[in-house]
């Protein structure tokens, strides 16, 4: 048992037990929580398709129902996400172009799969879906039906599939589940099924709206024995604690230097590992946000903020051109992580800051800066306001401040 699942025996194990006791003991609603990466869907997927095993759960195990959870295709399984596998489909991609290897493909497959599973016609019909990204979504759809479960991809159809990883890139970048989703879920879960348990998995729980959150809290107040929900969160705290109340939790840590490696070496045939920090790091090694990559801005941003010979309307003239939420808020938590750095070191002689702007403010002043950034932060993730905003609500009466102690 989840043989698929790294690094997570804590987790795994408690789990495996609650499905092996007689009778089984796994609650009926659950949370996985953990950062990126961590392994909380494939968890999902292994615990749906443990429930619904008609035969002795083992990891090779073929039956019906096991091998439908693994195509992403069992009639009792939901997926509700926003999730965006773009980076992870790339990589990949680019890996099976190169060794042709069979699990590479496999991995292609389930990636595009998961990326259409929450857009089955039942779950988005009455949301708000323009009819370019209908039409988009049913060409991209049935071109990838055509091909998407042969043994071996050509260089055609791989094309197709990074067309369909782009179109999803933009596509899932609200990660805001509609409601009416939540209201399809809802009817469906009170449908009958001949054979087997309904498994409800929901992504990114910690970002849901209030309104989505009501529905799913209704549900969770019903309990039903055919129906089972598996919550996905990076922050367990951001869950309306009404929601969590209802809930197991189970914790996935992030993964070990050892087992990063490994994952990388052994899955993704990959030489040298050790220069990436995460998995995440891996996958989005080309994604704007990734804080490596977002450097260069938060350094210009910094200079822009703190020196004192540059006018506001610069720095009012930056953060305008940044059009692009995750952009944003990624430079924001970038520069709280700098800002964070700065105060670690302060008074140290042994380390040498390469912002010296930043030391005409004192310990104190800067331990609120950094203060009101992981507030601000957390505002937008919680109450889903504009990250800009609150960029700009930290930023500008700085400026405003070293200006005025200029005159």
């Amino acid at each position: 048992m989840y043989k698929t699942v790294f690094g997570q025996e804590n987790s795994t194990n408690i789990l495996q037990n609650e499905i092996s006791y007689n009778p089984p003991s796994l609650a009926h609603s659950m949370i996985f929580y953990g950062n990126r990466y961590t392994g909380r869907l494939s968890a999902a997927l292994e615990t749906a398709r443990l429930i619904n095993c008609t035969k002795e759960k083992a990891d090779d195990c073929n039956c019906p129902n096991c091998a439908a959870i693994r195509d992403i295709t069992f009639n009792g399984l939901i997926i509700l996400s926003h999730r965006n596998y773009y980076y992870e489909i790339i990589e990949t991609l680019n890996c099976y172009r190169q060794k042709k290897i069979p699990h590479l493909r496999d991995k292609l497959c389930r990636a595009i799969k998961l990326s259409f599973a929450p857009l089955q016609d039942f779950l988005i019909e009455n949301t708000v879906l323009s009819d370019s990204d209908k039409k988009q979504l049913q060409t991209l759809g049935s071109k990838i039906a055509d091909f998407i479960d042969n043994p071996e991809y050509t260089s055609t159809e791989l094309e197709e599939i990074e067309k369909c990883a782009a179109f999803f890139l933009t596509f899932y970048k609200n990660k805001n589940i509609p409601v009416n989703t939540f209201r399809n879920m809802l009817n469906w879960s009170y449908m009958t099924m001949p054979e087997g348990k309904k498994v409800v998995i929901i992504d990114d729980i910690d970002q849901l709206e209030q309104s989505s959150e009501n529905v799913l809290l209704k549900r969770l107040e019903e309990p039903s024995d055919n129906l089972y929900f598996i919550l996905l969160a990076e922050n367990s705290n951001r869950v309306l604690q009404t929601i969590r109340s209802r809930c197991r939790a189970y914790y996935f840590k992030d993964l070990s230097i050892e087992t990063k490696n490994n994952i990388l070496r052994n899955v993704y045939v990959q030489n040298d590992p050790d220069i990436y920090a995460s998995l995440y790091e891996y996958f989005h090694q080309k994604d704007p946000v990734l804080p490596k990559n977002l450097k260069p801005k938060v350094d210009k941003l910094i200079n822009l903020t703190f020196q004192k010979n540059i006018s506001f309307s610069e720095l009012y003239l930056f953060i305008e051109s940044e059009k692009d939420k995750e952009t944003v808020l990624g430079i924001t938590k970038e520069l709280r992580s700098i800002i964070s750095n700065e105060i670690a070191s302060y008074g140290n002689k042994n380390i040498q800051s390469s912002y010296l702007c930043l030391h005409s403010f004192d310990i104190r002043q800067l331990k609120e800066i950094e203060k009101d950034l992981r507030l601000r932060i957390d505002r937008t993730h919680a109450l889903n306001l504009t990250p800009k905003t609150q960029l700009e609500g930290i930023l500008y009466p700085i400026k405003e401040m070293i200006l005025h102690a200029n005159r």
